[in-house]
């Protein structure tokens, strides 16, 4: 079963964050968020690269009932970035190789 939790890897993270950039190059992922009024900016560098990822989570709706019934919408409504232990998405990834 998935766990999921906070991810902070940086202290102060504002509350609600939104996504200003998505950048796939040959230096690895690139992910720019700013708060709403956009005075404060977060990016996350993934340097040694991804092999999968998932763009559009909003759009998952099965995912969202699941964290509402499981965690309750506070949960990932006040917090931005969230890590998965035991991920069914990992688990479909390593048998798709």
């Amino acid at each position: 079963m998935e766990q999921w939790e906070r991810w902070e890897p940086i202290t102060d993270i504002p509350p609600s964050i939104y996504n200003d950039m998505l950048l796939n190059g040959k230096e690895g992922i690139v992910l720019k968020f700013s708060d709403g009024s956009h005075r404060r900016e977060v990016i996350i560098t993934f340097e040694e690269g991804v092999l999968s990822y998932r763009n559009d989570e909003g759009s998952l709706l099965k995912m969202l009932t699941y964290l509402d019934q499981h965690y309750g919408t506070n949960f990932y409504n006040n917090w931005p970035l969230l890590k998965v232990k035991n991920s069914a998405y990992l688990k479909w990834f390593h048998e798709e190789r």
